[in-house]
């Protein structure tokens, strides 16, 4: 199975106005969520392939990107469809963002690391996994 998923962090506490934003510039419907280890957030899987998340940074007293404390909120997406042009139409129209980081899995063969850099994901790591486990 071959997963990708896009983190970008988001400096904006108001998570209501950036949901507004992203359904617009996405043309998603985000569903409003509540659990006791996330507290409140949004996600979406509008052609059951696509998954957005919007959630909070700082989760259960700890940071979920610790290296990003200034990035109040996060968006997490998995999309095989065209994930650099989505990349891109969020940091080009969302203020305050920035890319955090793109991963690439293939269960059981490997794990690639990603930067955005000119529209373009670069693979910066890249780790071959145990299949035997």
């Amino acid at each position: 199975m071959l997963n990708k998923s896009i983190t970008i962090g988001i400096a904006n506490s108001n998570m209501d106005k950036v949901k507004d934003e992203l359904e617009s510039l996405l043309n998603i419907k985000l569903e409003e969520h509540e659990s006791s280890y996330l507290g409140r957030y949004f996600t979406s899987k509008p052609l059951g392939v696509e998954e957005f998340e919007l959630s909070n940074n700082f989760v259960d007293d700890d940071w979920s990107e610790a290296n990003f404390k200034d990035y109040i909120l996060l968006l997490r997406f998995n999309t095989p469809q065209q994930p650099e042009k989505i990349t891109a139409m969020v940091l080009n129209n969302i203020n305050n963002s920035v890319f955090i980081k793109a991963l690439e899995t293939k269960t059981g063969e490997y794990l690639k690391v990603y930067d955005f850099i000119d529209g373009q994901f670069v693979k910066i790591r890249e780790k071959l996994l145990d299949k035997t486990k």
